[in-house]
């Protein structure tokens, strides 16, 4: 909920972002790092709970077992749609930064910059590390 309370905040304009260049934002299909991201936005949207469960880390996966996945699901919902609106993927871009096995994923969202979410990968496939 760290990341939906920033957003509102960034927003709302009383958090400011560094600008990212043109060259940086890319689309998940170019940056791997970004693909969790972007299924979680579409998992959020589309009430996709088997979808949400896959873009998380082991480590996230076992904390919102104990809370219960539909609960998880109903409160990125609520916050997603108070932050986005009616959004699209298409909204969105991605940049990253880190290295080979851990990261962050930079957002914009219709030009503006959101907080970086940290990406771990785990076996072959990048994980979001945070809620």
């Amino acid at each position: 909920m760290r990341f939906a309370i920033t957003l509102a905040l960034l927003l709302a304009g009383a958090v400011t972002w560094p600008a990212l260049s043109a060259a940086q934002d890319q689309t998940p299909a170019s940056l791997p790092q970004a693909r969790p991201v972007s299924i979680w936005l579409s998992a959020v949207k589309n009430g996709d709970q088997d979808q949400l469960k896959t873009v998380f880390s082991e480590s996230m996966r076992r904390q919102f077992d104990q809370e219960g996945w539909a609960r998880v699901l109903m409160q990125y919902q609520i916050s997603f749609r108070s932050v986005f609106g009616d959004y699209t993927l298409e909204d969105f871009s991605f940049a990253f930064t880190g290295g080979e096995d851990r990261g962050s994923v930079l957002i914009t969202f219709k030009g503006k910059q959101l907080p970086a979410l940290s990406v771990i990968r785990e076996n072959t496939d990048w994980k979001v590390n945070e809620r």
